[in-house]
């Protein structure tokens, strides 16, 4: 027995004439039963002893109570049906392995599997946030909350025998099917050491690696349409209350980045709820939304940083060298010079040694360009209020699979300083609004896609939460979504059933 994460998994390892033969029809098998009660467990390796496959499961699903069973023989999975009539198991059968997988009655009945776990740093056990769990050399995925906190759904027929979880400054780790498929999975992060004296360190300055970076965008994405299927999630707060929320599964129509055409984005579905009983924030709209979030692929849509005609405007410096998903990066800082009247940025982007790709971007208004961000921040502003932008901040990460890098997934959270003018029918007032949006790509679809009609996509105008006019607290069904932290998640169990059918009760628009 092997004890991990407060779960033991049960494996007999037995020669196997024909490992390859195990398949779904495993199931079908007939087992042969002794004639005295037995426990659970003792079921089970008899089963194994009967099959000659191993087992993987979790105590959590194990009782000490005896069964006598009257049949001579009988059907494996009629066997595990009875043996676990209060669980609600999927079968997961990879070689001559029989994982034993607890799931809901849906996703059963819909043939899938969920994942979930937390990601902590290894010493300090603190959460790892936006670290990406993926398929390996494939586009599914997703990403962790704050908290750390991921689910995943994968079909029951195509269970990867791995998974990797990967963040900037973390060493990647794999996790095996057999802990993954048995319940949650709590992963440790070690945090990765920098190797500079071990890498091989390029004479080229800051600017000239971003040259050489936009010189081999074609080698490095894709030149050819590919349909993106990606979840997509915005929420409001005024002070610490969340006040709003829109959340949707979207279709991303994605254009070759050598080409000018725009990506199409239309709306599959969504959900929404909203409070606006303690919200003064009435008609309050700020930049954001589907069509901006998607812009943040800066290697399609551009960025002042990263774009040669703005060179002047910034300061470059070599921060540091780091592996990345075992892969040399280079951390190339930029900092926006004070004395320009526009809306720069600081931050710092990550390029891949080898292949001089951008793999990531964090950035945010610089303290200075604030003063001028207000009309990029905020689109509309009710009567009698004055808006100061606090902040501004954005990231994007691309991923490497299928010989190319892949848009993966982005944020964007602004922060604004709210006052009210006293008069003489309301109160004055002062809070802080807070807007977050954030996607990440779960599937991609390379043949066999149809473009999206112009008719059919959302046009960059579209306020999504006007878009969105089903809140069934249900209908996420198979998708996989990006896990809410806990006070966001008892907001939407609060709001997703209070769907107001008047646009002007809005807290807050996106567009």
């Amino acid at each position: 027995m092997k004890l991990k994460s407060q779960h033991i998994f049960f494996y007999l390892f037995l020669i196997c004439a024909d490992p390859h033969a195990y398949t779904q029809d495993l199931l079908k098998k007939y087992i042969h039963l002794p004639p005295q009660e037995l426990t659970v467990e003792q079921y089970l390796y008899h089963i194994e002893e009967m099959t000659g496959c191993h087992l993987g499961y979790s105590s959590a699903i194990i009782d000490n109570k005896r069964i006598a069973l009257y049949p001579d023989s009988i059907q494996l999975k009629e066997l595990l049906d009875t043996l676990f009539a209060s669980y609600s198991l999927q079968y997961v059968v990879k070689d001559n392995l029989l994982i034993l997988s607890p799931q809901t009655d849906a996703l059963v009945k819909s043939n899938l599997v969920k994942i979930t776990g937390v990601i902590t740093q290894e010493k300090s056990e603190k959460p790892v946030p936006f670290a990406a769990v993926h398929v390996p050399g494939s586009s599914t995925g997703t990403i962790s909350n704050y908290e750390g906190g991921f689910e995943l759904n994968l079909s029951a027929d195509a269970i990867a025998d791995t998974l990797m979880i990967s963040c900037i400054g973390y060493k990647p780790e794999i996790i095996l099917s057999e802990d993954f498929l048995t319940g949650p999975v709590k992963i440790k992060l070690q945090a990765t050491k920098f190797q500079i004296e071990e890498l091989i360190v390029r004479p080229e300055k800051p600017k000239e690696l971003i040259l050489a970076a936009l010189d081999k965008k074609g080698e490095n994405y894709g030149q050819k349409p590919t349909m993106l299927t990606a979840f997509f999630r915005e929420a409001s707060k005024q002070n610490d209350n969340y006040i709003s929320i829109s959340e949707a599964v979207i279709d991303i129509y994605k254009t070759s980045y050598l080409s000018n055409e725009r990506d199409l984005v239309k709306l599959r579905k969504g959900r929404r709820g909203m409070n606006t009983e303690n919200s003064e924030l009435i008609n309050l709209i700020v930049e954001g939304g589907l069509y901006h979030n998607i812009q943040l692929d800066i290697m399609k849509y551009g960025v002042h940083f990263f774009d040669p005609e703005f060179f002047e405007n910034y300061d470059y410096f070599m921060l540091k060298q780091i592996t990345y998903n075992e892969r040399q990066t280079y951390v190339i800082g930029f900092r926006f010079k004070d004395n320009i009247p526009i809306p720069g940025f600081d931050g710092k982007f990550y390029l891949d040694a080898k292949s001089l790709a951008l793999v990531r971007a964090e950035f945010e208004i610089s303290e200075a360009g604030l003063e001028h961000a207000h009309d990029l921040l905020i689109k509309k502003v009710p009567a009698s209020y004055r808006i100061q932008p606090k902040y501004g901040k954005y990231e994007v990460e691309y991923r490497y699979y299928q010989e190319q890098w892949n848009l993966n997934y982005a944020r964007s959270e602004i922060a604004l300083r709210v006052r009210k003018k006293r008069g003489k029918e309301n109160k004055g007032f002062t809070c802080q609004f807070q807007s977050t949006s954030e996607f990440v790509i779960t599937g991609k679809n390379t043949e066999k896609f149809e473009k999206i009609k112009y008719r059919d996509a959302s046009k960059p105008g579209d306020i999504l939460f006007q878009q969105i006019t089903n809140s069934d607290p249900e209908f996420w069904g198979n998708e996989t979504t990006i896990l809410p932290e806990e006070p966001l998640l008892e907001t939407i169990k609060k709001l997703r059933l209070q769907e107001e059918s008047s646009s002007t009760n809005m807290v807050k628009t996106i567009q």
